[in-house]
């Protein structure tokens, strides 16, 4: 996950630290999605990158790719941000 500026520049990313940085920035990004009325998120991310740290956070697996690029699985992973809500 990355953050970019007004003129898509990156500006900030979540790398994986137990409860750390990484931890306080997706907590971030979901508080801001719920109060604009986003209530599912998903992202992409290999199995090198941080499957881990998304599924210590309750992000759940609905797509997975072999070998892309082989060896390695790329991963669509998605959280209710309102868990038993309509929305």
């Amino acid at each position: 996950m990355k953050g970019l500026d007004v003129d898509q520049d990156v500006v900030g990313g979540v790398i994986r630290e137990e409860w750390g940085i990484g931890s306080h920035m997706l907590h971030m990004v979901e508080e801001y999605e719920i109060s604009q009325g986003i209530f599912h998120s998903h992202l992409e991310t290999m199995q090198f990158q941080a499957r881990e740290f998304y599924k210590d956070h309750c992000y759940l697996v609905f797509v997975s790719l072999e070998n892309k690029p082989n060896p390695h699985t790329w991963y669509y992973i998605k959280k209710d941000l309102l868990p038993n809500s309509d929305q």
